[in-house]
């Protein structure tokens, strides 16, 4: 397994078309979705799948969809807001 020391070096082997399973609850990366939600333009089909983020995701913004899908096998508020 690789050691990385950053989230920016963490998504740098993410390719088109790759499934990430996001830690959630307490564990939520926010740093690592914030990098992900900062270099979107890089991503193409990507897919988050997860149980349930805490905190301010930026997945939540409706421009994140150009690049990700999520599947969330727990829709909390924090989610629900970009259901709509």
């Amino acid at each position: 397994m690789q050691i990385v020391s950053s989230a920016e070096q963490a998504i740098s082997s993410i390719r088109p078309g790759t499934r990430i399973f996001v830690q959630g609850g307490a564990a939520t990366p926010l740093r690592l979705l914030d990098a992900l939600y900062e270099k979107k333009e890089s991503f193409h089909d990507c897919e988050l799948i997860h149980i349930h983020l805490e905190g301010n995701i930026p997945h939540g913004k409706k421009d994140f969809y150009k690049s990700f899908r999520t599947t969330s096998l727990f829709v909390g508020e924090n989610v629900r807001k970009s259901l709509d």
